[in-house]
C-alpha cells in the first residue's frame, strides 16, 4: 500500500582552627577531572575535591574516553548534569535523579557531546541533546544494555540548539512522561533498536502521560526509527512532519528472534498534519517487513493547507481504526 498527499492551497569548608572536610553548603559547580574514569566517591576524580551534593551542577568536560562509575556512597541527587565529552560512559550502580538539567554538548570542534549510559538508571526532569551551537559538532547520547535505562520528566528536546542523536540499544530502556521532540530547533535523530537475551529484553520507549506524546520534525528536520525487534509505545497521539516546510520521518522496520518491531499510538496519527489550522510540512512514515504498526486512533495523511504526506506500507503489519487522505 502507497498512500500519497500533496496539498498546495532543558566546598570544600574550612574555619578557623577546623579540619578542612570534602563538603560543602553551597549550590557549586564540579567538574570531572580524571581522563582515565573511575568512581564517583574518590573525591580527587572532581574538582574541587568534593563529592557533589544535591543543589550542585556536574560536568564531565574531558576528552576521551572513559567510564565513570556511580556506585556505593555517591550522591542520588544533583541539579544538573552537562556532558560536552565524546566518549564518557555512565555505570548507575547507583541512580542518580537530575532534578533540574541534563545537557548533552559539544564543547570543541574535536568532540562531540556522546555519552553511553551502560547500565544503571539516570531520571532527569529535563533533558536537551545537542544544546550548544556548533558548525559541525553535535550531540550524542547513547543507551545500550538491557540494565540500562533513562527517564525523562518535564522536558525532552533532541536538536536543542545543534543536531542530536539518541539511541536506544540492546534492550536498554527510555521512559518519557513529557513529549519527545526530534528535530527542534537543529536536526534530531533517534533510534530505537534490537532485542536481546532468551527471553528477549527488547530495546524500548515508553512514552507515558503525554497527549502529543511524540513530534518528529518539530522545527527542524527529525527522524525516528524502530528496527530489530525494539518496542515503541505511545500516550497519545504521534506526528511525523507538523512543521510547515521542516521533513519529519517515522520508519519501523526488521524483526529479531521471531520480534518484530513495533510501535503502538492509542491515539491519532498525524502524517504532515498537526491537528490545528496553521501549515503542516513534510511527513514520511515507512512500515516495512519485519514490522507491526497499530493506530487505535485515525491515520491522517496530509491537510488542507501546503504539505506533504506519505505512508508507505511495504511489508509487516498495519492497523489503525481509520485512514484519511485530506
Amino acid at each position: 500500500m502507497h498512500i500519497s498527499r500533496h496539498c498546495t492551497p532543558l566546598a570544600l569548608t574550612a574555619l578557623a582552627g577546623c579540619a578542612i572536610t570534602a563538603s560543602h553548603t553551597r549550590a557549586a559547580i564540579i567538574n570531572w577531572t580524571s581522563a582515565s574514569g573511575g568512581t564517583a566517591t574518590t573525591l580527587t576524580n572532581w574538582s574541587p575535591q568534593a563529592l557533589p551534593t544535591a543543589s550542585d551542577t556536574i560536568n564531565f568536560n574531558i576528552v576521551g574516553g572513559y567510564i565513570v562509575t556511580w556506585g556505593a556512597g555517591a550522591p542520588s541527587t544533583v541539579t544538573n548534569l552537562h556532558v560536552g565529552t565524546s566518549n564518557a560512559g555512565f555505570n548507575f550502580v547507583t541512580p542518580l535523579t537530575v532534578t533540574g538539567d541534563c545537557i548533552i554538548q559539544n564543547v570543541s570542534s574535536s568532540a562531540g557531546g556522546a555519552s553511553t549510559i551502560s547500565s544503571g538508571t539516570l531520571t532527569v526532569a529535563n533533558l536537551a541533546v545537542g544544546a550548544a551551537p556548533h558548525p559541525t559538532v553535535g550531540g550524542q547520547f547513547h543507551i545500550n544494555g538491557a540494565t540500562a535505562h533513562l527517564n525523562v520528566n518535564n522536558s525532552c528536546i533532541l536538536g536543542s540548539a545543534n543536531t542530536a542523536l539518541l539511541r536506544v540499544l540492546a534492550g536498554a530502556s527510555m521512559n518519557s512522561s513529557t513529549t519527545v521532540r526530534v528535530g527542534a530547533t537543529a536536526n534530531g535523530t533517534m533510534v530505537v533498536s534490537g532485542a536481546v537475551g532468551a527471553p528477549a529484553d527488547r530495546s524500548t520507549l515508553q512514552l507515558t502521560g503525554a497527549a502529543n506524546s511524540l513530534r518528529v520534525g518539530d522545527g527542524s528536520q527529525g527522524s525516528l526509527t524502530i528496527s530489530d525487534g525494539a518496542l515503541a509505545t505511545m500516550s497519545g497521539d504521534a506526528f511525523a512532519g507538523p512543521v510547515s516546510g521542516v521533513q519529519g520521518s517515522i520508519t519501523v522496520t526488521g524483526s529479531t528472534g521471531g520480534l518484530d518491531a513495533t510501535l503502538t499510538i492509542p491515539g491519532n496519527l498525524y502524517i504532515a498534519n498537526n491537528n490545528a489550522a496553521s501549515a503542516a510540512g513534510v511527513g514520511t512514515v515507512r512500515i516495512q517487513p519485519g514490522s507491526s504498526v497499530s493506530v487505535a486512533g485515525q491515520t491522517i495523511v496530509g491537510d488542507s493547507s501546503p504539505s506533504s504526506g506519505l505512508l508507505e506500507v511495504s511489508g509487516g503489519t498495519f492497523l489503525t481504526h481509520g485512514l484519511v487522505a485530506s
